[in-house]
């Protein structure tokens, strides 16, 4: 019996150890896989939001007065810095480096673009309009919610 479960053991060892064309388990490597996944679904999402903000923008062209469209166009441009700066945030939560906690620090200037979308509309009132100003904000909300509908490359 123990020669048999010393088999089963030494049999494991051997698959843990074998090489058949997968990657090492090591956690550096792991890691920076994971990144460089990372990294290109966020900008997959930062560019399918300026994208989607694009077609907005273009068809509130033909449909809207001018400063519908560009308080639309900005509020797109204020959502793509709140996206971008999120995602920085996002990608520094597994982390445990110092360099990690400066990049969720960043993150937390997200706040800060909110602040300065809402400050723009307030200060300029006679050229921007409030509600497409929003709108055009929250266009990155139909970005990650389109990251849905992608495939998964867990590949």
């Amino acid at each position: 019996r123990r020669d048999a479960m010393a088999a089963v053991f030494a049999a494991q060892a051997d698959m843990a150890a074998r090489k058949d064309g997968r990657e090492e388990a090591d956690p550096a490597v792991i890691k920076a896989r994971e990144a460089s996944k990372y990294a290109a679904r966020r900008d997959d999402v930062v560019g399918d939001h300026f994208f989607l903000g694009g077609l907005a923008a273009a068809a509130l062209w033909g449909l809207a007065p001018l400063k519908t469209v560009e308080s639309y166009a900005l509020g797109v441009f204020f959502g793509g810095a709140y996206l971008y700066l999120l995602s920085r945030y996002v990608g520094a939560l597994g982390d445990a480096t110092f360099e990690a906690a400066k990049e969720g620090g960043v993150g937390q200037a997200r706040f800060a673009v909110v602040a300065l979308l809402v400050g723009v509309a307030g200060k300029q009132r006679e050229y921007l309009d409030f509600l497409p100003l929003l709108g055009g904000f929250f266009t990155y909300q139909a970005a990650t919610l389109l990251q849905a509908f992608r495939p998964a490359d867990d590949a």
